[in-house]
C-alpha cells in the first residue's frame, strides 16, 4: 500500500500548495482512496503535480465534519463522478469554534449531505478489500484542551462536541495493517486501542494528526500531556507518521520519547508499507 500526502500544513521540498488541513491519497492493490480533501481545491492541483488521478478514486473517506478536512469535498465531487463519500452521521451538522468571539463556523456545507453520494457509516463499517472504518473508541485518557473550544449545535445553543462524527480508516493488505486518522479528536491512543482490538495486534503503521496543537490560539498542549501521550504510544510496536494538528513543537516532544518510531509527513511526501 502506498500513501501520498496531497495537503498538509507544511512544505516538503516540492513546489506544492500548502494549506492548514489534510488530504491523503491511498493506493492498495485493489483500491484508490482519498482520505479527506483539505480546506479547498488545493488537493486537486497538488494531485496533478504529483501524478495522482483524482478521477480514478473509487472511495472517499471523510474523517470528520471540519472544514480543514472536508472543505475540498465540493471540488472532489466535481472532479470525480463515481466515488461514494463515506461519512459518519452528524458529519454535516453545524460545527463551531468558540475560541473566537463570536464563534466561527468550523463545519461543512450541510447541503452536501444530500448530494446523493454520501453513505452514513457505523462503527466497523467494511468498505471491502481490507478497508474498515472505525469510530467507536474507548474514552481518551489524555483529552486535548483544544477540544473544549469546539462545539456543535445552533448559535445560542452550542454544546461541547462529542466527536461522534469522527472516524478512522484501517487498511489491511498482504499481512500488513495501516491505521489512518484525521485529527484524532477522540485521542490517538484510544483509536489505536480500537484498531488493535479489531486486528488482534497493533497496526504496523499509524498515520495522521494527533491534535496536540490549537491552531486558533496558536498554542501547543502542555509538555506534560504530550509526554504522557508519547509514553502511551511507546512500546506498541507501531511506526508513527504524524502531521497536521500534531504541531511541530509537540512532534519534537514525541520524538524525544519515541526516538526512531516516529516521523513527520509533509505536503508531497510518500509512504509505502
Amino acid at each position: 500500500m502506498k500513501l501520498t500526502v496531497l495537503v498538509e500544513n507544511t512544505p516538503g521540498g516540492k513546489p506544492l500548495d500548502i494549506r492548514h488541513g489534510l488530504s491523503l491519497y491511498l493506493e492498495t492493490g485493489a483500491r484508490r482512496v482519498l482520505f479527506d480533501a483539505g480546506p479547498d481545491d488545493a488537493f486537486l492541483r497538488n494531485a496533478h503535480a504529483l501524478g495522482v488521478d483524482i478521477a480514478s478514486v473509487d472511495t472517499f473517506v471523510l474523517s470528520h465534519g471540519h472544514y480543514d478536512h472536508g472543505g475540498g469535498l465540493p471540488a472532489f465531487l466535481q472532479a470525480n463522478q463515481k466515488a461514494k463519500v463515506y461519512a459518519r452521521p452528524g458529519a454535516f451538522d453545524p460545527h463551531w469554534n468558540r475560541a473566537v468571539d463570536p464563534p466561527r463556523m468550523n463545519g461543512l456545507d450541510a447541503a452536501l449531505a444530500d448530494c446523493g453520494r454520501v453513505v452514513p457509516c457505523g462503527d466497523g463499517y467494511s468498505l471491502g478489500d481490507g478497508l474498515t472504518l472505525l469510530s467507536d473508541v474507548p474514552q481518551n485518557p489524555f483529552p486535548p484542551s483544544a477540544n473544549a473550544t469546539l462545539c456543535t449545535g445552533e448559535p445560542g445553543a452550542l454544546a461541547a462536541d462529542p466527536f461522534t462524527h469522527e472516524q478512522s480508516l484501517l487498511v489491511q493488505e498482504g499481512g500488513r495493517a495501516m491505521l489512518v486518522a484525521g485529527c484524532a479528536h477522540r485521542g490517538i491512543v484510544p483509536i489505536i486501542q480500537a484498531a488493535t482490538a479489531r486486528l488482534g495486534r497493533a497496526p504496523d503503521a499509524v498515520v495522521g494528526g494527533f491534535h496536540l496543537y490549537n491552531p486558533t490560539l496558536r498554542r501547543t498542549e502542555p509538555e506534560a500531556l504530550v509526554t504522557q501521550v508519547a509514553q502511551a504510544l511507546a512500546g506498541r510496536g507501531c511506526r508513527y507518521y504524524t502531521c497536521h494538528c500534531t504541531g511541530e513543537q509537540a512532534y519534537g516532544t514525541l520524538r524525544r520519547t519515541l526516538l526512531g518510531q516516529i516521523s513527520y509527513l509533509h505536503t508531497g511526501d510518500c509512504l509505502t508499507l
